[in-house]
C-alpha cells in the first residue's frame, strides 16, 4: 500500500533533517501517524511522529497545519483527494525541520 496514495491517509507534516526530507501522515480511521524516515519503518515510530503527537496533544486535539500566510485556499475537493491534498501540504505548508 501506498500511503502517499491512500484514501485512508492524509499527509500531516514535512520535516527535513541531515538524513532527507520524511513525511507525516495519519490514518483517518484509526488516528495513528506514520512516517516515511527509516527510524518508523525499522520501529513504528520516531521523532517526527512524536513532534506531531506532541502538537496534537497541546492544541487540545487537533493538529493544525502551519501554512504559509500566503497559502492557496484549502476547498473540499483537495481535502477528499489524498494525491491533491498531498501537494497542497507541500506547496503551502511550512517545513519543520527536526
Amino acid at each position: 500500500m501506498n500511503i502517499r496514495t491512500s484514501p485512508r491517509y492524509r499527509l500531516l507534516q514535512v520535516f527535513v533533517s541531515e538524513k532527507g526530507v520524511f513525511e507525516v501522515y495519519v490514518n483517518l480511521r484509526s488516528k495513528v501517524y506514520c512516517c516515511t524516515c527509516p527510524g518508523y519503518r525499522a520501529r513504528s515510530w520516531c521523532k517526527h511522529c512524536e513532534a506531531v503527537g506532541e502538537k496534537f496533544l497541546a492544541s487540545g486535539g487537533s493538529y493544525n497545519v502551519p501554512v504559509s500566510p500566503d497559502a492557496e485556499p484549502l476547498d473540499d475537493d483537495i481535502m477528499c483527494d489524498p494525491v491533491r491534498f498531498r501537494e497542497w501540504i507541500i506547496h503551502n505548508a511550512k517545513v519543520e525541520v527536526l
